[in-house]
């Protein structure tokens, strides 16, 4: 007898980066994590109106990593 096969099902997995943010105004950086880095970016140097971060805008990305879980 002939299986049909089933249709596979779509995983979608969450990634959480965990990034560090450079300033030069202040020669310091920034660690923190999130589910959407571009969002953050932008909340870090355009949209954000309250928070230690905006005080020292420009920042830049200097590095990130994923992790699977918060946890990590």
């Amino acid at each position: 007898s002939q299986q049909k096969e089933r249709p596979q099902k779509e995983v979608f997995l969450v990634m959480f980066k965990v990034y560090i943010l450079y300033s030069e105004s202040i020669k310091d950086i920034y660690i923190g994590y999130t589910g959407n880095l571009e969002e953050r970016l932008k909340s870090h140097n355009e949209l954000g109106k309250k928070g230690w971060t905006r005080l020292y805008r420009p920042w830049k990305l200097i590095h990130f990593e994923d992790f699977e879980t918060k946890q990590e």
